[in-house]
C-alpha cells in the first residue's frame, strides 16, 4: 500500500523561513505531544525542487491513527534501549525508540508484545540508522549503514540484519492539505532497506516526509513498503 498520512488539526509552528532548515533547536521532541493523522492512498508524493506546490487537498482518507512522544524510561522495555532520549507510540501500539542529538535523529528500534501469539516482536539496532541529520535543508543528502537483531511475524525467530538508509532533502515550498495550507515546508525523501539473514526476509521503505520548522513531527508523510521472502518479491504496492 502506498499511503499519505497527514495531520488532522491545524498546526502552528514557532519558526518560519523562506528556505526551511530542520535543526536540533527547531525539531525538539516534546514528551506528551500527540498528533492525530488521517491516511489516504495516493500514487506518488508530487514534485521536487524549490518553491514546489504539493496539493493534497482532495485526498480521501480511509483511516486515522495517532502519533505521540512519551517518556520511554517509564515503559517495560526501557532497559533494551539505554541510549534513547525519547519514545514514540504509533499504530498498533508499537513502541519506537529514538536518540536525538545535535547532529540528528537516530531510530534505535521498536518493541511490543503480542498477547495473542504470546511473544515479543522487536527491532534492536546495534548500529542505528540516521533518519534525519541536523542541520537539514534543501540539498542535504546522507547515506548510512546499520545493523541489529530483528523478530517479526515473517522471521519466525530472532535474526540478525544489516540495513541502509539513503536520504535527501529534495524540495521546499507549499503543502496544501484538507485542513489548510502550510508554507515554507521542507520535503525529505529517504529509502530504508533491511536485509534479514541474507534475503530470507527483506524490507524496503520509501518515504517522503514534509517538515515544518518548529514542529517535531511531520506535517504529512508518504510511504511505500515492499517485502521479500527467500528473495521473492511478495508485494509491490504500485502494482496493486
Amino acid at each position: 500500500l502506498h499511503t499519505l498520512s497527514f495531520a488532522v488539526a491545524g498546526i502552528c509552528a514557532t519558526t518560519l523561513v523562506a528556505q526551511p532548515s530542520m535543526t536540533s533547536t527547531n525539531f525538539v521532541p516534546v514528551i506528551g505531544m500527540e498528533r492525530e493523522y488521517e491516511c489516504a492512498s495516493i500514487a506518488d508524493p508530487g514534485p521536487v525542487g524549490a518553491d514546489a506546490i504539493w496539493d493534497f487537498s482532495t485526498v480521501d482518507p480511509f483511516f486515522d491513527w495517532d502519533m505521540s512522544y512519551y517518556d520511554h524510561t517509564q515503559d517495560q522495555y526501557a532497559a533494551d534501549f539505554p541510549n534513547a532520549t525519547h519514545g514514540g507510540n504509533a499504530v498498533h501500539a508499537d513502541n519506537f525508540y529514538y536518540a536525538a542529538s545535535a547532529t540528528g535523529i537516530e531510530m534505535l528500534g521498536f518493541k511490543y508484545y503480542d498477547a495473542g501469539l504470546n511473544q515479543p516482536f522487536f527491532d534492536l539496532a546495534t548500529d542505528p540508522l540516521l533518519f534525519l541529520p541536523f542541520p537539514c535543508a534543501y540539498g542535504t543528502a546522507w547515506d548510512d549503514d546499520g545493523a541489529g537483531t530483528y523478530r517479526t511475524y515473517e522471521t519466525a525467530g530472532v535474526r540478525t540484519y544489516v540495513a541502509n538508509i539513503t536520504g535527501e532533502a529534495t524540495g521546499y515550498g507549499t503543502l496544501i492539505l484538507p485542513n489548510g495550507t502550510y508554507n515554507d515546508v521542507l520535503r525529505v525523501d529517504w529509502v530504508r532497506y533491511i536485509n534479514v539473514n541474507n534475503l530470507e526476509v527483506g524490507y524496503e521503505w520509501t518515504m517522503s516526509s514534509f517538515y515544518l520548522p518548529g514542529l517535531p513531527l511531520p506535517v504529512a508523510e508518504w510511504e511505500r513498503k515492499k517485502t521479500w521472502i527467500l528473495g521473492e518479491l511478495l508485494d509491490d504496492p504500485l502494482e496493486g
